[in-house]
């Protein structure tokens, strides 16, 4: 299985989700009972007003450190979310290439994923726009990082999310969810001492904030995210998740497992 991550280009990304992705953003947010996705955790279910993840919206999701279980507590409603009419699902500026063996094994099909590899926050913010606009995927996943965004631009994706009826998280650093911002979920997630994922929250529709609660996650996959994208070749070539060489050194049975990089081999240890 490969993941072929081209340079962002705006051109092919309009030609990849046409149709929708130019029509105009309504003035006002409108108000409506949300459509929701059970999220798989009846702890968390309860603390959230709407009774899951809410469609048509942004959710924030602030992080102290990448890989802390914020992919595995999305897994159940991810698996869920995917339908017939439209089976894809967005990665957009994610830190790390997901590792395909580990999407195959929770039965969600990465021929089904697609990767867009911006170049700076500002076309981040852009094909996160469009693409939910276009409304031809399920779910849209888009990392900021550290990156301070403006109410206006936290606005524009609400609205575009809202728009469409497309399950949108946006993964930030946990300090910017001191700032204001559109989205009308934001989530703070932190790993506890005894192994477990601890979810505030911060803001929510139709419901208050402040509510907690502490979640034991699905065994943990080492090579979820596997190669970080800044060792990707400049032209961003594809990455071989196969052939995986297993070397045994003579007497130490040390195992060493290598993946070929565009024709460059890394070593994962």
């Amino acid at each position: 299985m490969t993941f072929d991550k081209q340079p962002f280009d705006k051109a092919v990304l309009n030609s990849v989700f046409t149709g929708k992705n130019k029509a105009s953003l309504p003035i006002q947010m409108s108000v409506r009972p949300y459509s929701v996705i059970n999220t798989g955790f009846t702890d968390l279910d309860r603390v959230l007003a709407v009774g899951g993840w809410p469609l048509g919206t942004t959710t924030e999701i602030g992080l102290a450190d990448d890989g802390i279980g914020e992919l595995r507590l999305l897994l159940p409603a991810l698996r869920n979310t995917l339908d017939q009419s439209k089976p894809h699902m967005v990665w957009i500026a994610p830190p790390y290439l997901p590792y395909s063996k580990a999407l195959i094994k929770e039965h969600i099909d990465p021929d089904n994923l697609i990767i867009v590899a911006p170049k700076n926050i500002a076309d981040t913010l852009w094909a996160v726009e469009q693409i939910l606009l276009a409304d031809n995927c399920s779910v849209l996943f888009s990392w900021t990082g550290k990156h301070n965004l403006s109410q206006k631009q936290t606005r524009r994706l609400q609205l575009a999310a809202e728009k469409s009826g497309t399950w949108h998280v946006q993964f930030r650093d946990h300090r910017c969810l001191q700032q204001a911002s559109a989205a009308r979920m934001r989530l703070a997630l932190a790993s506890t001492p005894a192994g477990r994922l601890s979810v505030t929250v911060n803001k929510q529709p139709q419901g208050s904030n402040g509510q907690q609660c502490s979640l034991s996650l699905s065994p943990h996959y080492q090579q979820w995210q596997q190669i970080p994208t800044e060792l990707l070749p400049q032209h961003n070539r594809p990455l071989l998740h196969s052939p995986i060489k297993y070397r045994y050194r003579d007497g130490s049975k040390a195992m060493e497992s290598r993946h070929t990089l565009a024709g460059r081999t890394v070593a994962i240890e």
